[in-house]
């Protein structure tokens, strides 16, 4: 599982003459990480004594929990799939 790898491990295998892991598995990551940064400022922001909206940004931060649990699957999925392709 390239998920539960450490960053280095993955940055690492990612630069090696493997094809696994590849553009789709990094892309995956890019985007769970950019969720994360998003969702920690929601976070921040409906904790504020003054937020407005607040309903609403808990809601969007549970879209964009389960939007962040896909793209850490899609990061193990891609392996799999592009392995399972090249294998025929």
């Amino acid at each position: 599982m390239l998920y539960t790898r450490t960053l280095k491990d993955y940055v690492e295998k990612l630069a090696s003459d493997q094809s696994i892991p590849g553009g789709g598995s990094a892309s995956a990551l890019v985007a769970t990480l950019g969720i994360s940064l998003i969702t920690m400022v929601a976070r921040i922001t409906s904790n504020r004594k003054d937020a407005k909206e607040v309903g609403k940004l808990k809601k969007a931060i549970e879209h964009l929990l389960r939007l962040n649990a896909r793209a850490q699957e899609i990061i193990d999925e891609d392996a799999k799939v592009y392995k399972e392709v090249m294998d025929g």
